[in-house]
């Protein structure tokens, strides 16, 4: 991969215990309310629906920024959930980005421990 544009971090977060937020909208809002809070809390520069998910660009979780964030949802008739969010970030050495992604891992981690999926990372 090239070191100059070496993809980060890739986290899934999932429902599997109640409760939880990311970046302040609980998961299990509609996908109307996750779109008007992302709207409120002004979460990143640009904002955009694909495919019955939201992308957000250039935001900040705290203060760490991402490049792009991922809202999906699960959809059954008429009514969404979120169910799960994305993040993602490119970094011009590959030092660096292996610096941020623990920081951002140690954080996840401390927060979400119970319902994040781990990734192997050394393998990138």
């Amino acid at each position: 991969m090239k070191k100059n544009l070496l993809f980060f971090l890739f986290l899934f977060f999932s429902t599997f215990s109640f409760g939880q937020s990311v970046l302040g909208i609980p998961f299990g809002s509609s996908y109307e309310e996750t779109k008007q809070l992302l709207l409120n809390r002004n979460v990143g520069e640009d904002m955009w629906e694909q495919d019955g998910a939201i992308i957000v660009v250039k935001g900040y979780i705290g203060l760490i920024p991402f490049n792009v964030g991922y809202f999906y949802f699960q959809y059954d008739h008429d009514k969404s959930y979120l169910y799960s969010a994305c993040f993602s970030d490119l970094e011009l050495t590959a030092n660096q980005a292996k610096a941020k992604r623990e920081i951002f891992a140690d954080i996840i981690k401390e927060k979400y421990y119970d319902s994040i999926n781990e990734y192997d990372f050394t393998q990138i």
